[in-house]
């Protein structure tokens, strides 16, 4: 009989325990906690959600990041890292009611005693605050140089003129090269900072800013209460500026002689004698800042330069019909198409002689005068041991040095010195002179004269020097402020 074939009880048992065995190593395999296929599967899945994740994140910030350094930018300036340079600027205003809040426009003359004008042409004509064509202060667009803004004018019953500066709030648009397409810099509400927004140099302690549009501005503190920076005693919604140099008879007129060998404590107590009643005083550093910067601004001639008064005999509102030019008689009246170029909106309604013309002395005496000259011919307002007051403001310089960037330690915020250093000294923009007060030479006189050429212009500012006598050379002169 033939022997059956076939798998034994003992091979059956056996493979079934080998099946089992595997099914549970593969079950092992597939789901173990740590090392199981499924697990390593879902951690992958993860890791690759996760890095996608990390990936978007990234991507978004960096677009937020550019958002926010480039925002509203849409012109054609280059923005990329550069090395910070205060060479060329522009300077951006807002006007701000006396809460500190954005307005669409500036606001309405403070008129007190003094009697609104506006032209027609060239001829004056006298007109009330309610005439909607009394002023406007136009903004200009682009690098045109901007000579539609026709600021505020009023004179008082003596026939001196005036210019309402409204208040405002600015900030100051570094550049590297004279085109104006690479930013380098600002200075805003974050103080003097690289085009990163990195610190340079501090804001000064108390200043107010603002932020609109998201950019930073600073109030400027000719209308502020921070008395170290040439502040005011209460917030005040503008002031007004002698539309001219004031004479030796205490005129604000065009075509008359502004030197004069008054010194200037004579010139602080005459300003503040001239009309009480509107708090009439020596224009402050401060004042001179803003005038400066309004000038300018897209508001006045919109970064370019004004025309310089070279009048050999020191006559006001006279222009050159270029901004460096020879002294000469045969200069341009205030009323010629020449002459307007020497105003700080390029017509008859800004503010002249502020190029050329007499270098006016302003409320402003240092800390340290080894010469005694405070005491001697500033002692109305002037005195190492003196604190600043809302017609004067002191500074800080106990050394001999007076140029270079020294400005940024003892210039203040505002004042027009430190913020328009060139960075090449002794020069502000556009080549204008900057030499700041020290221990020897304690007073600034601001604009320049007839004599300075090229060196004259709104950023001009240098110091008491002994080789002008005791203050009162004969072309010096000063400027009046009404403020309420």
């Amino acid at each position: 009989m033939r022997k059956q074939k076939g798998i034994t009880l003992i091979a059956l048992v056996v493979t079934v325990i080998v099946l089992l065995i595997l099914a549970a190593v593969s079950i092992t395999a597939l789901t173990d906690e740590d090392k199981g296929v499924v697990t390593k599967a879902k951690t992958a899945a993860q890791k690759t959600e996760d890095a996608a994740k990390a990936e978007d994140d990234e991507i978004q910030e960096i677009l937020d990041y550019a958002d926010s350094e480039w925002e509203d930018n849409s012109d054609d300036t280059t923005y990329y890292d550069t090395e910070f340079s205060t060479a060329y600027a522009d300077i951006d205003i807002v006007w701000l009611d006396t809460s500190n809040s954005v307005i669409s426009s500036p606001n309405a003359p403070v008129v007190g005693s003094l009697t609104p004008i506006k032209y027609s042409g060239t001829t004056e004509v006298t007109t009330t605050s309610s005439d909607s064509a009394w002023y406007s202060y136009v903004k200009g667009s682009g690098t045109t140089e901007n000579t539609s803004s026709k600021w505020a004018n009023a004179k008082d019953s003596s026939g001196n003129y005036f210019v309402w500066i409204p208040r405002f709030a600015y900030r100051i648009i570094y550049y590297a090269d004279s085109s104006k397409t690479t930013v380098s810099g600002y200075s805003d509400g974050r103080g003097i900072v690289d085009v990163n927004g990195t610190s340079v140099y501090s804001l000064d302690s108390g200043i107010q800013t603002i932020t609109y549009s998201g950019n930073s501005y600073i109030v400027h503190p000719a209308f502020e209460t921070n008395l170290e920076v040439g502040g005011w005693s209460s917030d005040i919604a503008g002031f007004w500026v002698g539309k001219y140099e004031t004479n030796g008879d205490t005129q604000i007129k065009p075509g008359v002689a502004s030197n004069s060998a008054t010194s200037i404590s004579d010139m602080f107590t005459n300003a503040k004698s001239f009309l009480s009643s509107m708090n009439s005083h020596m224009m402050k550093n401060s004042e001179w800042g803003a005038v400066a910067y309004l000038t300018w601004s897209e508001y006045g001639k919109n970064g370019h330069e004004i025309d310089m008064n070279n009048n050999a005999s020191y006559y006001t509102g006279y222009g050159a019909g270029s901004t460096n030019a020879t002294t000469t008689d045969s200069s341009y009246a205030y009323n010629t198409t020449q002459g307007q170029g020497a105003s700080s909106t390029g017509n008859i309604y800004g503010v002249y002689d502020l190029s050329g013309g007499c270098v006016e002395y302003v409320a402003a005496f240092n800390n340290t005068d080894t010469n005694g000259w405070e005491a001697s011919y500033g002692s109305s307002f002037a005195g190492t041991s003196n604190s600043s007051t809302k017609y004067a403001t002191k500074y800080y310089n106990s050394g001999t040095v007076a140029k270079g960037s020294g400005i940024y330690s003892v210039g203040k915020t505002g004042d027009a010195t430190k913020e328009v250093y060139s960075g090449t000294s002794p020069y502000s923009l556009n080549g204008d002179f900057s030499v700041y007060v020290c221990s020897t030479n304690p007073f600034f006189i601001r604009g320049g004269s007839v004599a300075n050429g090229s060196g004259t212009g709104i950023f001009y500012l240098h110091n008491f020097c002994s080789g002008w006598g005791n203050g009162g050379a004969s072309d010096r002169s000063y400027r009046i402020i009404l403020c309420q």
